[in-house]
């Protein structure tokens, strides 16, 4: 029998090797191993009783090791902590398998380091909290504090006997922000801690920050619930760094802040590095703040926003009270304007922050000078930024302010036009115009989409989309699509009525742009359909493209919630942000929206249409439907008809109008007067899919024209006319030949142009098309291409005039 602690003393430092045969469960170990696991009356131990000496909660581990590497012939290795009843250690547990036998597990087992007992780990961890440069509690279940360190006493003032069985809710500003302390509570019920920033109150009253780490313990043997709460003053530190001598001291955030020197510096190093399409703002800033505070709170407040500033900025002090920085932008005033104004609303208010930190306030006068507009070096830029922060000053605001008076005459444009904004939300003097929405099939009007309109009272000029980007910018947009929601459902009722139409739907637009911050766009819609007492099925919800897919996989649960209700959703302007057919697989939508730039103009064959073709068709096998906006002229309709589209949207049909003239009679439920524009289902007479608006020329007009058309079009042929009949094709082709290769080129010289001046009569090729009347069977026409693939077709009407042609493209679309 061997002592376990002789086993220590001889066997550290030295790997005890030890094997097991696994089919007959049998180990062989190096003699002094026995001893040293705990068990000295043993001449050999099992590989059970190897696992087991370790702690316990490590035992899964050390099992499944041990598994990995009987079937997967590995090797490993892992620390094992010991304790043997006389002394606990830490070995080094190696284990492998026998390249000679797959049953046999070898490994070695070597001490690494003593640790202490648990008696001496105790008393350890007791002094380490009596004495702790941090503050720290322990408190009951009914969170009165129970145990209280020196340090936490010397950060706040109080004795130990005055905080003995008081509250913890005595150093909080519960009174500010009661629902902040509430959700750290049940933050901690339900993962067992909270980490966090916090604004607290000393013996004297004064406020103080503090990072707290806040956590539940039940021990094993207790039934009862503990939490410990650890604080560090932050402002404190600041002092402490301040008043330090010792340069070796970890510095707060404020602290690495070039000073003005090599701030300059850093500045010169930008300016002659920057490249050829980007200018440099510089800005200066003096910080103000909601509450009176002290300096080192001041230092510590500004520190930690700037510790979120984008990496492209670089910011130093000037004086003590004064900031300057600079940051390297594409020559865009929107781009820089938005830069700078997220900067500021960084230093305001740190968004989605749920500290009590945000509730200081921090605002700021801004000076803006921008390179190569009022300034041509790093110095005149910090003058002109300067003298631009005094004179925001000298106004009494706190906002940017540029020293170009021009970009500045800009802003304040726009900012007079956010005050007037703001003002008529607050008031209500929001109004709603409504669009029809035209199912392409009846021509019948199904729907209305709901838009927001306001009249400012200003003489400045303003359009809607300019209103909403900054309601967008600046956080209001919630505030007007819940206004314009609103009315929206309680006008609907009355439009129902007028159009004696009980099924006639509304869409509501949805702006996500804010909804990283507020979290409830979807929840406040749906809130208000269920308020409005309307039936859901009748209510379709559009949201943009762009700023649904930013962020699809949190939106998903309140989109599928709102098609739970039978609200249908709908992506608008799609083909403007991400286009992406893969996302169309996965995104829970009923409609599509079409952005008008696709339809303007539209024409059959022509990228747009093949895209508009494309997307509807992959909707439809989805089970969706799909909406065209911009529809002007009846041509983009036919079109549209051709794509399949299911509903049209547009001025064709009506610009957007109030409620007092519709229910004035202004717009009719039907449009039958363009039935002759859509392609018939079950088309079988030339006249129903021919093209109406086909591109053409006259015989005498010059090449340079038929050019122009050709581009503008975007087509390969031209319908040669004489007395409105046909008289043959120019193709693409035809006419390139017959102008000069040189025109447009370096090389162009006079009589390179002078061939621009032939006529169309004198290249054209006779002949090329096939003529058919209008009431000519499509089986006849699609004989006249497969005789001839490249043939153009034109239909004529009773007197012979071409009233339309048939493309190869047409015919495709019918097949």
């Amino acid at each position: 029998m061997k002592n376990d602690r002789d086993a220590f003393d001889q066997t550290s430092g030295f790997p005890l090797q030890w094997s097991w045969d696994v089919k007959r469960s049998e180990m062989t170990c190096s003699e002094q191993l026995p001893a040293l696991l705990g068990y000295p009356e043993q001449d050999s131990i099992t590989l059970a009783q190897l696992l087991a000496s370790a702690q316990k909660s490590q035992l899964p581990h050390l099992k499944q090791l041990v598994k990995e590497v009987y079937q997967k012939h590995l090797t490993r290795e892992t620390r094992m902590i010991i304790d043997n009843g006389s002394q606990r250690f830490v070995g080094l547990l190696c284990v492998w398998n026998d390249p000679r036998s797959a049953d046999l597990i070898q490994g070695t087992f070597e001490v690494l380091i003593r640790v202490p007992s648990a008696e001496v780990e105790a008393e350890l961890f007791h002094y380490l909290y009596v004495h702790a440069k941090v503050g720290m509690l322990v408190l009951d279940e009914q969170q009165r504090i129970i145990m209280v360190n020196h340090e936490f006493c010397r950060e706040t003032g109080f004795e130990l006997d005055e905080l003995l069985g008081v509250s913890a809710d005595i150093f909080g500003n519960h009174e500010r922000d009661p629902s902040l302390y509430e959700k750290i509570w049940k933050s901690v019920a339900k993962s067992g801690f909270w980490i966090g920033e916090l604004l607290g109150r000393d013996k004297q009253g004064l406020t103080f920050a503090h990072e707290l780490t806040l956590q539940k313990i039940q021990i094993p043997s207790q039934t009862q619930t503990f939490y410990v709460a650890i604080s560090k003053r932050l402002d404190i530190s600041m002092n402490r760094w301040l008043d330090s001598e010792n340069e070796d001291l970890q510095t707060p955030s404020l602290s690495q802040l070039p000073k003005v020197a090599e701030l300059k510096q850093l500045m010169e190093q930008i300016f002659s590095s920057l490249p050829a399409d980007r200018t440099m703002v510089t800005f200066v800033f003096q910080p103000y703040f909601s509450r009176n505070i002290s300096e080192s709170m001041r230092h510590w407040l500004i520190g930690n926003r700037l510790l979120d500033i984008p990496d492209e900025m670089t910011i130093g002090l000037l004086t003590n009270e004064l900031f300057a920085g600079c940051i390297v932008v594409p020559r865009n005033l929107g781009i820089i304007h938005r830069e700078l104004q997220s900067f500021v609303e960084l230093l305001h208010h740190k968004v989605g922050d749920e500290s009590a930190e945000s509730d200081i306030e921090i605002q700021a006068t801004v000076g803006v000078s921008i390179l190569a507009t009022d300034a041509a070096s790093v110095a005149q830029m910090i003058s002109h930024a300067s003298q631009a922060m005094v004179a925001s000053r000298s106004r009494g605001e706190m906002s940017v302010t540029y020293f170009d008076h021009r970009i500045q005459k800009k802003m304040d444009h726009k900012q007079i036009l956010a005050r007037l904004l703001d003002k008529a939300i607050d008031q209500g003097h929001i109004d709603v115009f409504y669009q029809p929405i035209i199912e392409m099939k009846s021509l019948k009007l199904v729907k209305f989409e709901a838009l927001f309109r306001v009249s400012l009272d200003t003489k400045l000029s303003y359009n809607i989309q300019e209103l909403i980007q900054l309601a967008e910018e600046y956080g209001w947009i919630d505030r007007i699509d819940n206004a314009v929601t609103s009315r929206a459902l309680k006008d609907l009722l009355v439009l129902q009525k007028h159009f004696n139409a009980p099924e006639l739907q509304v869409s509501v637009n949805r702006s996500m742009s804010n909804d990283r911050i507020s979290h409830c766009c979807l929840e406040d819609t749906l809130q208000l359909v269920m308020d409005a007492r309307i039936d859901p099925k009748l209510v379709t919800v559009e949201l943009t493209e762009s700023s649904f897919l930013a962020d699809i996989e949190r939106q998903m649960a309140w989109i599928e919630r709102l098609k739970k209700e039978g609200i249908e959703i709908a992506i608008d302007d799609f083909g403007t942000g991400y286009s992406s057919f893969a996302y169309l697989l996965q995104l829970p939508i009923n409609l599509i929206k079409i952005d008008r730039s696709f339809v303007i103009g539209l024409t059959l064959g022509s990228n747009e249409y093949m895209m508009i073709e494309m997307v509807t068709s992959l909707v439809h096998k989805m089970g969706g439907k799909v909406v065209a906006e911009g529809v002007e002229d009846a041509e983009t309709l036919r079109t549209l008809s051709h794509a399949k589209v299911d509903y049209v949207q547009g001025f064709l049909f009506s610009k957007p109008l109030s409620m007092t003239h519709i229910t004035s009679g202004k717009i009719d439920r039907y449009f039958s007067q363009y039935e002759r524009y859509l392609v018939a289902e079950n088309a079988d007479r030339a006249r129903d899919i021919m093209m109406r608006d086909y591109p053409r020329i006259g015989m005498d007009h010059k090449l340079d024209l038929a050019r122009q058309r050709m581009h503008e079009r975007q087509v390969n042929f031209l319908v040669v006319l004489e007395n409105s009949s046909c008289c043959g094709i120019l193709r693409e082709a035809e006419l390139n030949a017959a102008i000069s290769p040189y025109i447009g080129t370096e090389s162009e010289q006079q009589r390179d142009l002078i061939t621009l001046n032939r006529r169309v009569h004198q290249v054209m090729r006779k002949g090329g098309y096939d003529e058919v009347s209008s009431d000519c069977e499509i089986s006849v026409v699609r004989r006249l291409f497969q005789a001839n693939a490249d043939t153009i077709v034109i239909v004529t009407g009773e007197s012979g005039v071409c009233i339309g042609i048939i493309t190869p493209e047409i015919i495709l679309q019918i097949l």
